[in-house]
């Protein structure tokens, strides 16, 4: 199918460009052919036949940033011209009318008996507080609003406290722009907005925003949060739809004091960003709508360094992600790198025809996915971890093959943005194709009981899920657990992680022989560290270098206190006690965790700001449109240029 996004930008509006980026990434992805064409530069003849290459099978989505009616006249023009053409069009000239004339448009709302703001247009002329009075007293007294007819954003939306601010409001635009409508409304007292994104019927994504800082336009303050859209919100908004004709859109609900809803604006153009997942949703929405509902299964290759089910961090997101893929219908194939090395890549791969390839490990998987990717004329996405940045780019024999795997790759990931940071500044050429796509948090408990295992009942538990390695903090941890216990007596500590570096068993073997009130119980499935790190009173992370630590976040959703040495990666985790406590020293380690064990209220805290960090930071639902969008970038970067 052939989209053509029909823009009037002539306002500059920046969000109208990064919408129209995000509608042409998702038509890729969806397996369609998306353009974007300006409205003013389309060409007519006198007969008012259309004269650009615009072809009859297109389907027409208009995007307009529209201000005045004469912005609004041209367009609908334009709309006409190509609707005659034979083009079908998602939104009709006089659909476009409906939404774009608030006046028409609540006109519209009350007759189809939707609640909205009650409006009133000021008589020609009246501009003396007297000669206002009559209105201001239909509407309820005041404060009252004054708005234009035709607008965006907020833009000339005044509120009048008295009569004489009112009339002031009025004489001035009849002055400066005496063609202008000029519309009253109340203001009504509310704490926020909820705005509903609607395609084809249905509620697609919801988001509230809030007013504050002496700022009752909450439109104005970018301060916003994502609800789900359903109930009377989500009724109201596709109602309000239905009532204009449109097909799709997003609605403005006023929500007072009491909680009523009012439809306050409707808009057919909704602006869209590509990092809000809601948005991408209602996207996706609309190259389905003009698509017919039609769209392609696509294909991912995840080259893994290891095997899924592996007790390394790198392995349990690879093994969500693959979840998480699959249930947004997407066909995932995991191909680990020793298996490549062993029968040859183009052999593992069998049938499968990836439309992008997904390295997870910049120089351990970014070589193999690179070559995969160029032997099949698709998209590469590689994903920096942790070591692939500080060992990656610092070590001079891994230096070039990172940076071949990055120089290769359509697009790019970092966990962090002071990882994405340090990329860019060591590789400037990047900059315009990595975003951050931090960790989200999926995991479920596996039924072992490890207090009773380890006769632990009633003992306060520290428990460490780290491979033994050396940047993990090893040999020199055990020396923290040791002043740790001797402190606190009764204290049991629990080592949950399998041996990469042999060198360190032996020295690790004798501390444990040594100490029965410490377990190294070697590597566990992902549900059984799950059920091991749920019944702990401390989790304890001592790693030197590290991307963004899965039990860390683990540990924090399931509100276990966590004591975390202070990387750039627990910094942003933890920030000021989200759920535990950073140390620099040894001393600061030792002293951080017998606080947590021995005071109960900050203990209580932390527990309570876990859940709260990971699910508003980390969400497993944000990790996977953070990768989606990274591959419809790289579907993006291997389509036709001329789009068509």
């Amino acid at each position: 199918m052939r989209i053509l996004i029909l823009d009037s930008s002539r306002h500059g509006n920046v969000a109208d460009q990064e919408s129209n980026r995000l509608l042409v990434e998702c038509a890729a992805w969806l397996g369609h052919c998306a353009r974007v064409l300006d409205a003013d530069t389309v060409r007519f003849a006198s007969s008012g036949e259309v004269l650009d290459p615009i072809g009859r099978d297109e389907v027409v989505l208009p995007r307009a940033d529209l201000r005045s009616a004469a912005d609004v006249h041209r367009f609908a023009t334009v709309l006409g011209a190509l609707q005659r053409h034979g083009c079908r069009i998602l939104i009709t000239p006089e659909a476009l009318w409906n939404a774009e004339d608030k006046l028409r448009a609540h006109q519209l709302l009350e007759a189809a008996g939707i609640a909205t703001l009650p409006t009133l247009v000021p008589p020609a002329g009246a501009a003396t507080a007297a000669e206002l009075e009559p209105l201001v007293q239909r509407l309820g007294g005041y404060p009252v609003v004054a708005k234009h007819a035709f607008g965006w954003g907020g833009m000339g939306v005044v509120q009048a406290a008295d009569g004489d601010a009112l009339a002031g409001v009025v004489s001035l635009v009849q002055q400066l722009a005496p063609q202008t409508r000029l519309l009253l409304q109340p203001y009504v007292r509310h704490r926020r907005t909820i705005t509903v994104q609607v395609v084809d019927g249905a509620a697609v994504a919801a988001f509230a925003s809030f007013a504050d800082g002496g700022e009752f336009r909450t439109n104005r303050t970018g301060r916003t949060a994502a609800l789900e859209p359903r109930g009377e919100a989500a009724n109201l908004a596709v109602r309000a739809l239905q009532a204009l004709g449109l097909a799709l859109g997003s609605v403005d609900l006023l929500e007072n004091e009491q909680g009523t809803l009012q439809v306050l604006e409707v808009n057919e153009a909704p602006g869209l960003e590509a990092l809000a997942p809601g948005d991408r949703r209602c996207a996706e929405a609309m190259v389905r709508l003009a698509a017919g509902g039609r769209a392609a299964r696509r294909r991912v290759l995840l080259v893994v360094p290891f095997p899924l089910h592996h007790g390394r961090g790198n392995a349990v997101s690879a093994e969500r992600l693959v979840a998480a893929l699959r249930r947004a219908d997407v066909d995932v194939l995991v191909l680990e790198v020793e298996l490549a090395r062993r029968v040859g890549w183009r052999a593992a791969l069998g049938g499968f025809v990836p439309d992008v390839v997904h390295a997870i490990h910049a120089f351990r998987a970014g070589p193999l996915a690179a070559e995969i990717a160029a032997g099949l004329g698709v998209g590469l996405v590689v994903s920096f971890r942790g070591t692939d940045v500080g060992r990656g780019l610092g070590d001079p024999e891994l230096r070039a093959t990172t940076v071949r795997s990055a120089r290769a790759a359509a697009w790019l990931t970092s966990l962090t943005e002071e990882q994405r940071a340090a990329i860019v500044a060591d590789l400037p050429e990047v900059r315009d194709r990595i975003s951050v796509v931090p960790h989200g948090v999926a995991m479920q408990p596996g039924a072992r009981r490890f207090r009773a295992e380890l006769r632990a009942e009633g003992s306060p538990l520290v428990v460490q899920l780290a491979a033994v390695r050396a940047i993990k903090g090893f040999p020199g941890v055990l020396d923290l657990v040791d002043r740790m216990h001797a402190a606190r007596a009764d204290l049991r500590y629990v080592l949950a992680g399998g041996l990469l570096e042999p060198e360190l068993e032996e020295p690790l073997s004798q501390w444990f022989a040594r100490r029965p009130w410490a377990r190294w119980v070697g590597e566990l499935s992902h549900a059984d560290a799950v059920a091991l790190l749920s019944e702990a009173d401390l989790s304890l992370h001592a790693s030197t270098e590290e991307g963004l630590s899965n039990a860390l976040l683990e540990s924090l959703a399931l509100g276990v206190p966590a004591v975390a040495r202070a990387i750039p990666a627990t910094r942003t985790v933890l920030g000021a006690q989200q759920g535990g406590l950073l140390f620099e020293t040894d001393d600061e380690a030792v002293a951080a965790a017998l606080r947590v064990l021995a005071e109960p209220r900050l203990a209580h805290s932390l527990r309570a700001a876990g859940p709260l960090r990971v699910a508003e930071s980390f969400p497993a639902s944000a990790e996977v449109e953070g990768y989606l969008q990274a591959y419809r970038r790289a579907l993006l970067a291997r389509a036709p240029r001329d789009g068509r």
